[in-house]
């Protein structure tokens, strides 16, 4: 899926710091990966470029072989989930509100969820067992809650297989 090479992310600034130097990895679709380091290590930087909230000083960047700059809009968020670290949430959006945020990159004309987007909001959030939610205000979760939604709306909604065993998350 992901492919980069030899790529270089530098802060901005009067200063600018090298955070990601000569990054050569590959994450393959089908696979699980994990990036692992210590703090400020560019973990989360490297979660950006991927998700192309920063962009590379140098080297390329490929998604599914062909250039990230490269993907549509719509196409580049049917295919890539980013959740950061520390999401905002408007408080007044119920939880199935929040979840079909998910589907936003298939609603059809004028914006309008269609019955299949409806099916994929319905099975995600069975499959993770929130559907008892459904209509509470996202503000009204537990701490475990809202992380809980946001997995849903990022992964389930996208392809409801990818939370599967990831059962019995309790807000």
């Amino acid at each position: 899926m992901f492919d980069l090479k030899n790529v270089c992310f530098k802060s901005d600034g009067k200063t600018p710091k090298t955070l990601l130097d000569d990054i050569t990895v590959s994450f393959p679709t089908g696979s699980f990966s994990a990036i692992v380091g210590h703090n400020g290590s560019g973990k989360s930087t490297l979660l950006k470029l991927l998700a192309r909230k920063n962009k590379a000083h140098s080297g390329s960047i490929e998604l599914d072989t062909q250039v990230l700059s490269n993907h549509g809009t719509r196409d580049f968020a049917r295919k890539v989930a980013y959740l950061p670290q520390n999401p905002v949430v408007p408080p007044h959006l119920s939880v199935r509100e929040l979840v079909a945020f998910g589907r936003y990159p298939w609603r059809g004309a004028f914006g309008r969820y269609r019955a299949e987007d409806h099916a994929k909001i319905d099975q995600a959030m069975e499959m993770t067992h929130v559907t008892g939610f459904s209509d509470r205000l996202v503000a009204s979760l537990s701490g475990g809650g809202t992380p809980t939604c946001l997995v849903v709306d990022a992964v389930g909604t996208r392809r409801p297989d990818n939370v599967a065993g990831r059962t019995n998350l309790c807000p």
